[in-house]
């Protein structure tokens, strides 16, 4: 998990210094237990591993990305010729070309 060595020591220092039993340990990675109900242990074993927060969508805020995508998506001109398809560049105003394959 992590590149060197001396990376994985001071996040076991840290790790332990807050609560975390450190269960497995090898040169660069390991297996540290924590409580998952104490919250800042919660916190900190995330921000540690990189893990992110997955974002919670409302039915509502849902509806509404959905309806948004869908109107940019609209609003891409797309162009079917013999089966291939061609977009649009929007920058240079140009068509874009199938590429040759051979």
């Amino acid at each position: 998990m992590f590149d060197s060595a001396r990376k994985w020591n001071n996040a076991k220092k840290t790790l332990t210094a807050s609560g975390f039993t450190i269960k497995q340990n090898a040169e660069t990675e390991g297996t540290a237990l924590f409580d998952p109900e104490n919250k800042s242990q919660a916190k900190l074993a995330m921000k540690i591993t990189g893990a992110r927060i997955r974002r919670q969508l409302s039915p509502e805020k849902r509806e509404a990305l959905v309806a948004r995508l869908q109107s940019a998506r609209a609003k891409q001109p797309i162009v079917k010729m013999n089966g291939t398809r061609l977009g649009f560049d929007p920058l240079n105003n140009l068509e874009l070309l199938p590429c040759a394959t051979s």
